[in-house]
């Protein structure tokens, strides 16, 4: 009889615990840019990131706090045509409460590439407070030269949500 009680009991813990819903979701593409020149060296690009996501949850009748957990699925750059200069890139995200962070990278970048498909950052650490309170998209662009006109990237990011 107590063995009965101990497996209902389980069961019933297991099924109140709540099912977890993944959504996937390809963000609108996100213009990253800085004002040139631009050193041989480490670059800095920006971009703004997070209503995306808000207005998806809307439409999923999700609310705020069903988002539990953020993961980068995929990412790209598109590079401008001044851009081929370039020897590797480093996406980080970053906002005024937490601490940057690095999601993708590229070392070495491809050459004649114009949409880089990025690697994936093995660790990601509590990415919903960065997509939900108005971070800012980082790529760092290592330049092997010199370039004077201003230019610009696009990042492509698909990312997977975690929703109770």
């Amino acid at each position: 009889m107590n063995i009965f009680l101990y497996f209902i009991s389980a069961i019933f813990l297991l099924s109140s615990c709540g099912k977890k819903n993944i959504e996937n979701l390809v963000l609108e593409p996100i213009t990253l840019s800085a004002e040139g020149p631009y050193f041989e060296g480490p670059n800095s690009f920006q971009g703004k990131i997070g209503s995306d996501i808000i207005k998806f949850l809307q439409q999923k009748g999700y609310k705020r706090e069903q988002l539990k957990e953020i993961k980068i699925v995929k990412a790209s750059i598109s590079l401008d045509s001044l851009a081929i200069n370039i020897q590797d890139l480093t996406m980080q995200v970053v906002s005024e409460k937490e601490s940057m962070q690095k999601l993708a990278f590229i070392n070495p970048l491809p050459i004649g590439g114009q949409n880089i498909q990025l690697s994936i950052a093995k660790e990601q650490k509590a990415l919903v407070p960065y997509f939900l309170e108005g971070g800012t998209l980082i790529l760092d662009a290592n330049f092997l030269n010199e370039i004077e006109q201003n230019i610009s990237f696009t990042a492509n990011l698909e990312l997977e949500l975690s929703l109770k």
